[in-house]
């Protein structure tokens, strides 16, 4: 329940409730940032609003686990330029050994998602969304991959593969222009 009560200088009152754990949370960050907790829950308000509005397609969730995958530094950014032209040169000069590494990779993907519980097809192709390489379509057992580029889709069908293979999913994957399709059997 939210009290507020209209004070001089344009300045609020608001009561709220907070659960233990979120007034731990405050007070924490009012030490740290050396602020009263008015202050700290303002900033707090200022920030998830900020954040809202400049990513809006982009939930808070999807936020945190793109920057727990950008903390482990397992992951990184690139500029879509330079990653297109990285995988032009890759299509076109790579060697078997290079593709089986891929899927190899794939593979190692799969098990570490199997072990953290992700198994369903669904749920692996909306956590490797994150990642920015595509956008998922679902329609029951069909699933369409639209790809940011086709450079990608040569090397992320095989890598794919072998993460499927991994999770003893059985999948057949199609090649179209810019997408992929994957169909579960």
């Amino acid at each position: 329940m939210i009290a507020k009560e209209r004070r001089a200088r344009n300045i609020s009152r608001l009561s709220i409730a907070l659960d233990a754990e979120t007034e731990k949370m405050v007070e924490l960050l009012a030490r740290e940032e050396d602020r009263n907790a008015s202050e700290t829950i303002r900033e707090a308000i200022k920030a998830y609003y900020e954040i809202k509005k400049a990513i809006r397609y982009l939930d808070i969730k999807k936020l945190k686990q793109i920057g727990e995958m950008l903390e482990s530094e397992e992951h990184v950014l690139v500029d879509i330029e330079m990653w297109i032209k990285i995988l032009d040169e890759l299509n076109k000069r790579a060697s078997d050994e290079f593709f089986e590494y891929i899927r190899e990779i794939g593979y190692n993907k799969g098990i570490q998602n199997k072990k953290m519980g992700i198994n369903d097809i669904q749920e692996i192709l909306k956590f490797l969304e994150l990642g920015n390489w595509f956008k998922v379509k679902a329609n029951g057992r069909v699933f369409t991959i639209i790809l940011s580029t086709q450079s990608e889709q040569n090397i992320l069908k095989i890598f794919l593969e072998g993460m499927f293979e991994a999770q003893n999913i059985p999948v057949e994957i199609i090649s179209g222009s810019r997408k992929l399709t994957i169909v579960r059997k």
